[in-house]
């Protein structure tokens, strides 16, 4: 999403070269007259440009477009520019692709992926997503026939059979409709009809729509690869049936329901379980100053979110004027972001969809005042704590649930504690933005939620008083449903944080095996 954002200048760049372009060579270059308007179409002309972005990026659908439009689309112009008269403008604007961080096929592939991983925890049809209708945010141009495509492709592929189909169907559909006599790269009608063929199959062995389908691909492409097979496979499958078997399978496919995943982790992610009714009398909001002078005219809004673990959510603790400035500096410096396996510092993985980067305090002084701040209103030592963490969650961003101490049940985080600091006793998760939809904090194991709201900062302890791990403290991040998430973690650990945090006179960790909800 931070890409996108600075994508956008760019793009008016490119806007005004295609059409320059297209006043000179304005009868070899449809090709370039349809990227030009779909260039308008996204640029949203009359806004200034940080509302074009936040329009662009801040709906799912809408930044799917975008990407698409700067991999397939433009491929696709590319070839159909390859012109002596048009080099000087392709190679402007290979120029400014190669200035700046242009969506490439890994961004294409993972928001084709992200809008199933969306459908299975928010409880949305297909059809929804394909005509632009996704329920809670405002409506977007619907897909186009390559766009339907990418995305039942993608599901196909992940075995998600029943909701690839219905972008298929719709593709086909829209495919005739857009009138498309060239072939579109990646998605050429054979292609397309070979996956909905392959989903056919797979989502309720339908042989007699399998077939029918396999010999429409017969009759525009009698060569293609596994063809004489799958007629094969399919014509087999049906002479061996019985006449009520026969009918059984010819049926239409069963009406598609919204997921076949809907467990503890979606309905939180959804708001539906509440807190339990011994933690909810306990739920309160007071003002606190520590006893700190720095406080006093000022103290920290405090909402206690649960007791035993104690999780707060502190109100109004950053200023927009500060968070612009820690995402400036941010901007252009995140990475994918890791996940700490056995005996490595991380590795890239899907459980974790979103761009990080470790801030020093010496980076500028916005970075060095934010983490003075996390240790005023924590009441912790921040000379003892790990760099600012910046994370920015995109369409679909996620992060599965997990423990933020290293001393996890499976061992994978022993070797990243020092002597000399500890574990992580505690986290200070700043929210940078608010979200349209979705993106909120969950803790499966005592039902909380907590949804993102700007300035304000969600603070935990991870151990007990003895420094054994909690871990009633595991949490997730929610999959972003329309708009961008940032976040910026502060990790506090345990040497020398027991002037403010007195170590118990005898153990408070369970002594026995903790009961869960």
């Amino acid at each position: 999403m931070d890409d996108l954002e600075s994508l956008v200048v760019t793009e008016q760049e490119v806007l005004k070269i295609l059409r320059d372009l297209r006043n000179r060579e304005n009868l070899k270059l449809d090709a370039a007259r349809e990227y030009a308007q779909q260039l308008r179409h996204n640029s949203e002309p009359g806004t200034d440009e940080s509302k074009r972005a936040e329009n662009i990026f801040r709906h799912p659908i809408n930044a799917f477009h975008f990407i698409t439009h700067h991999t397939k689309t433009w491929e696709a112009l590319r070839e159909g520019l390859r012109d002596p008269a048009t080099r000087d403008s392709l190679a402007k604007i290979q120029d400014l692709k190669n200035s700046t961080k242009f969506p490439d096929d890994e961004d294409r592939i993972g928001t084709a992926h992200a809008f199933w991983r969306l459908q299975a925890t928010y409880k949305f049809h297909p059809k929804d997503v394909f005509n632009g209708r996704i329920p809670n945010t405002r409506p977007t141009p619907p897909f186009t026939a390559r766009e339907a495509f990418i995305v039942g492709q993608k599901q196909a592929q992940d075995s998600n059979f029943l909701s690839a189909l219905q972008y298929l169907e719709t593709a086909v559909e829209r495919y005739h409709e857009e009138n498309v006599l060239r072939p579109w790269h990646g998605g050429r009608l054979v292609e397309l009809l070979d996956w909905l063929q392959f989903a056919v199959w797979h989502s309720s062995r339908n042989a007699s729509r399998a077939l029918e389908i396999s010999l429409m691909i017969q009759q525009l492409q009698p060569t293609m690869e596994n063809l004489e097979h799958n007629i094969k496979t399919y014509t087999d499958y049906r002479a061996n049936l019985t006449e009520e078997q026969r009918a059984e399978v010819d049926l239409p496919p069963k009406e598609y329901k919204e997921t076949a995943e809907d467990g503890h982790y979606e309905r939180l992610c959804r708001g539906e379980l509440n807190v339990a009714p011994r933690v909810h009398k306990h739920q309160r909001c007071y003002l606190e100053d520590y006893k700190n002078p720095v406080l006093l005219l000022q103290p920290i809004k405090t909402e206690v979110a649960h007791v035993d673990p104690d999780v707060f959510v502190l109100h109004d603790v950053f200023l927009d004027s500060e968070i612009k400035r820690i995402r400036a500096v941010s901007s252009g410096v995140l990475k994918r972001a890791n996940v700490i396996s056995k005996g490595t510092t991380g590795q890239v993985t899907s459980s974790r969809i979103s761009k990080t980067a470790f801030l020093a305090d010496s980076r500028d002084p916005s970075i060095a005042s934010a983490s003075s701040r996390s240790g005023l209103v924590s009441n912790l030592d921040p000379k003892n704590a790990e760099p600012l963490q910046v994370n920015n969650y995109g369409i679909g961003g996620m992060y599965h649930s997990h423990f933020d101490f290293f001393n996890d049940p499976d061992g994978h985080g022993l070797h990243l504690i020092k002597p000399d600091q500890g574990d992580r006793m505690a986290t200070f998760m700043v929210y940078m933005t608010d979200v349209e939809v979705g993106g909120a904090t969950v803790f499966p194991r005592i039902n909380l939620t907590i949804y993102p709201e700007k300035g304000s900062v969600a603070f935990w302890f991870n151990l007990y008083r003895d420094g054994v791990p909690d871990i009633r403290t595991l949490h997730s991040g929610c999959p972003v449903l329309a708009g961008s998430k940032w976040v910026a973690n502060k990790w506090y650990h345990e040497v020398e944080q027991d002037k403010t945090r007195l170590c118990g006179l005898q153990p408070d960790s369970p002594q026995e095996e903790v009961v869960l909800l």
